[in-house]
């Protein structure tokens, strides 16, 4: 096996490239307007319910949760999901468990929100492009890593360590300029471990690895040798990883084969990486050229039940669900649950918040609006507006007692959304 195989579980200390995640950071972010959640026109609300059976030194940066500039946004019992005051429920329309056909629009009724605001202070900028695809990991604790395209078309990240946001790092590769981006995180006892999938210039799968003993970045082509097929021109990326009791280790990869179809690329540490187990292309679907994709597990009924979303041929959002089962066609089923049309090309992310009720929030960017998608046994599917956003890009991930989603909200101006649920609440602040 090639040290590019087992690179998924060795140790990086002979990896070339150090990343420096201590520099200080001293801007503040002065947020646009924040909008009340409203119902979006295109999404389908209350739907059926899905089959779920279910080491760094601190910066001398922004504190996490204090700005000179905050915006609290309080949405009631956040623990639980949207309150009744932020969902868009039509009159008569279906819960999660009613078979009936699902609702066609949502309620017009843009529902209230509280916001309060402090001082202000002048945003800073943040160097990345303004199309930048959003990855981020985190470990199930307060430290999240952040990456993106840099100006120059380079990866780079930034980390918050659970108080402040450090400078962001040194380039950690240069991928294909329409690449996509997709980052996985794991612990291994104390050591945290990193992978960033990217698209080479000839299209080839690449992966950067990082781990926090070394503190280094490896970069590797996996589809050379590998029989893993090229990506399509413009191809995004999601990536997922589970530990088995008593197997290891497994990571798979998803991106848009140059047929149009979706492709996996598997990796565990007996075989290194290999193409997916699909037998033949035509069974996992065909999407619309360069769809958004995300993954989501459900690690508390099985790590590896898990659903795929991405855009079909007739622009709609749904979901590829994989179970568990004899074969692999047997596992991945498609979804029922129809999300209605979603615009063209643009980046999914979908994070399970297990604080409390299991909620599955799903996040992209439409008509210049931050948009949440949410479901919760009780309620089914709900949707809302959040907040301005400028580009495509969007990542959301869950860590500890929070949910963060980043976005830009002005061109190069790097923002998240988090909702602490304890508190119950959602705020925006600035990364840099």
């Amino acid at each position: 096996m090639s040290s590019e195989q087992i690179m998924a579980d060795q140790d990086l200390g002979s990896a070339p490239e150090v990343v420096n995640l201590g520099l200080p950071s001293l801007h503040d972010v002065s947020p646009e307007v924040l909008h009340a959640p409203e119902s979006e026109p295109g999404l389908r609300d209350n739907q059926n319910e899905p089959d779920l059976n279910i080491g760094l030194e601190p910066p001398k940066g922004k504190i996490w949760r204090m700005k000179r500039r905050t915006f609290m946004i309080v949405l009631g019992n956040v623990n639980n999901g949207a309150s009744k005051s932020t969902k868009s429920k039509p009159k008569g329309s279906s819960t999660s468990t009613d078979p009936s056909p699902l609702p066609t629009s949502s309620s017009t009724h843009a529902p209230s929100v509280t916001i309060t605001t402090s001082i202000s202070s002048s945003p800073a900028p943040t160097p990345i492009r303004r199309n930048t695809p959003l990855a981020a990991v985190s470990w199930n604790t307060s430290n999240v890593q952040l990456f993106y395209k840099h100006t120059d078309g380079g990866i780079r990240l930034q980390e918050n360590n659970g108080l402040q946001w450090g400078e962001q790092s040194p380039q950690i590769t240069k991928p294909k300029d329409d690449s996509g981006l997709a980052a996985i995180g794991w612990l291994e006892g104390e050591v945290r471990q990193v992978r960033v999938y990217t698209a080479s210039e000839n299209n080839a799968l690449m992966e950067s690895a990082w781990n926090s003993s070394g503190n280094l970045w490896f970069n590797h082509d996996i589809s050379t040798g590998n029989g893993i097929a090229p990506l399509a021109a413009g191809s995004q990326l999601t990536a997922f990883t589970w530990f088995e009791n008593g197997v290891g280790r497994d990571i798979r990869v998803y991106y848009q084969g140059q047929d149009g179809y979706i492709r996996e690329a598997a990796w565990n540490g007996t075989k290194g990486w290999w193409k997916g187990d699909s037998p033949t292309i035509q069974d996992f679907p065909r999407a619309r050229s360069g769809t958004g994709l995300s993954f989501v597990s459900f690690p508390d009924t099985n790590e590896r039940e898990a659903k795929l979303f991405y855009q079909n041929m007739d622009g709609k959002l749904r979901s590829y669900d994989y179970k568990p089962a004899a074969t692999w066609v047997e596992s991945w089923q498609n979804s029922t649950t129809d999300h209605g049309s979603i615009p063209n090309g643009t980046h999914l992310t979908a994070v399970l918040d297990t604080y409390g009720d299991m909620i599955l929030r799903i996040y992209f960017i439409r008509d210049g609006k931050l948009v949440e998608i949410w479901w919760r046994k009780k309620d089914g599917w709900n949707s809302s507006n959040m907040h301005d956003a400028a580009a495509p890009g969007a990542s959301a991930v869950s860590s500890s007692n929070d949910v963060h989603v980043f976005f830009q909200v002005k061109t190069e101006y790097l923002s998240a959304l988090d909702l602490n649920r304890i508190a119950g609440e959602w705020q925006f602040t600035g990364v840099i």
